[in-house]
């Protein structure tokens, strides 16, 4: 938990300097580049995670990592993180930059469980009709969960709509069993 709030600072003063510099967007297309790759490189992450390994080496391996995203800011931003041994909570800055520019755009974020993948059609339609129904832009976060059977499970914050089978099937239960 004390991670979680160090990398919430941590991302917030990213977005704030990213604020400035006006480079948000590409602060968080950088950020996620990075952890695109840091999940399919297993041995870059040994190499900036090792404390024998000096800052100053592992620059090169955090700037060929962010390939067309390195910028300054992000490279001053990996340094620190790299230098304060805090390299480690990368995914959970990602994810709380991501919420610091969603908050700043007014975006609603909504996940979306479904049983088999939605096509992009599908997945655009149904944003569309949640953002009609909120009143608000979203960004939808999509999962499979196949214990659904079919449908689908939409959840925000202060929001649950179970479109599911599963749903449908476990208040059809809690019907009968009332019932008796």
């Amino acid at each position: 938990m004390k991670d979680i709030a160090v990398a919430r600072r941590y991302a917030r003063a990213l977005f704030q300097m990213a604020l400035q510099l006006d480079q948000m967007q590409a602060t968080l297309q950088g950020l996620k580049a990075a952890v695109a790759a840091l999940r399919t490189n297993d041995s870059i992450v040994s190499v900036l995670l090792h404390p024998g390994v000096s800052a100053q080496d592992k620059h090169p391996l955090f700037k060929t990592m962010l390939g067309e995203y390195a910028t300054p800011l992000l490279e001053k931003f990996f340094s620190l993180l790299i230098t304060r041994h805090r390299f480690d909570l990368i995914s959970f800055v990602v994810a709380a930059f991501q919420q610091e520019v969603d908050a700043h755009d007014q975006v609603r974020r909504v996940k979306m469980q479904s049983a088999s993948p939605l096509s992009a059609s599908q997945a655009e339609e149904l944003q569309r009709v949640i953002e009609t129904t909120l009143g608000q832009k979203v960004r939808l976060e999509q999962s499979t969960n196949p214990d659904l059977l079919a449908g689908v499970v939409i959840q925000t914050e202060g929001w649950l709509l179970d479109g599911s089978l599963q749903g449908q099937l476990a208040q059809l239960k809690n019907q009968l069993t009332r019932n008796d």
